[in-house]
């Protein structure tokens, strides 16, 4: 009977998860059609904000009219499938030389708003618990 030889087992690696820039609502972003950079980006507004995605108004250089692009995920995301990405394209931080929609402290102030958000929700849940108990 052939000997069983011990093998060692790799250590195995967690996934690193993805996470998207920050941004928020109205704030200029460029959008990338099919997802691939070669073919330039296309000035973009952020109409919704959400964790994974973002839903989009693009305005393309030969368009006359915005074009709304829905649940749009980063261009570097490495969990969107290839039929999706060049389905919706792909999404980044408009470089330095585009002026950006958000003035200077905006993203911050929007950060501390969440924040502030959040921490009022638990004290109207601990009122309610309170009322109801």
């Amino acid at each position: 009977m052939p000997e069983k030889t011990a093998t060692k087992e790799k250590p195995s690696e967690k996934p690193v998860k993805f996470t998207p820039p920050k941004v928020v609502h109205q704030q200029i972003v460029v959008w990338y059609p099919l997802g691939r950079r070669e073919l330039g980006p296309a000035m973009s507004v952020a109409q919704a904000v959400g964790q994974k995605s973002l839903d989009l108004a693009v305005l393309r250089p030969t368009d006359r009219f915005f074009t709304q692009m829905y649940g749009v995920r980063h261009i570097d995301d490495p969990d969107v499938s290839h039929e999706i990405r060049e389905k919706d394209g792909g999404w980044d931080l408009a470089p330095p030389n585009i002026v950006n929609a958000a003035p200077r402290g905006y993203v911050e102030l929007a950060e501390r708003v969440e924040v502030l958000e959040r921490r009022l929700a638990r004290l109207v849940d601990k009122a309610a618990d309170k009322k109801e108990g």
